[in-house]
């Protein structure tokens, strides 16, 4: 199995496996970004997207990410991941660090939910804080 990044060149023809695996990752978001967003961001190469395939090229799963910079760093920021398969394995992990440091970013970290802190864990990465929130607009 491998994790693999699309081309930006190619990042105009987003499979629907990843569109679907990308809609799922959103049912646990808090709605910060549309899929239309999403998909212009990665179709405008600020975020990059992802997918694993199986040994026999079967499409597992799909990750996007997005460098951010902030006023002392640079961060890979691992925003949606849909699929079966993904992350926990070193060499997925692994492909996405060595990509985040190739350019120039100092860390990665993933918003998400709970079950990634025990995921990642053997992997290096712990838990620095928690973010709490509260609907202000009466839609749940």
């Amino acid at each position: 199995m491998i994790l693999t990044q699309v081309p930006i060149q190619n990042q105009d023809l987003i499979p629907p496996r990843a569109v679907q695996d990308i809609l799922d990752a959103m049912e646990y978001s808090t709605g910060e970004k549309t899929l239309k967003q999403v998909v212009q961001e990665i179709q405008n190469g600020d975020s990059q997207i992802w997918i694993k395939f199986s040994d026999q090229m079967e499409h597992l799963a799909t990750v996007v990410t997005c460098i951010i910079d902030l006023p002392n760093k640079r961060s890979c920021v691992i925003e949606f991941i849909g699929g079966e398969s993904v992350l926990p394995h070193t060499q997925d992990i692994k492909a996405i660090e060595d990509w985040a440091r190739y350019n120039g970013c100092a860390d990665t970290r993933i918003v998400g939910r709970e079950g990634w802190v025990k995921a990642l864990k053997p992997n290096g990465y712990q838990k620095k804080y928690t973010i709490v929130c509260k609907d202000l607009t009466g839609g749940g």
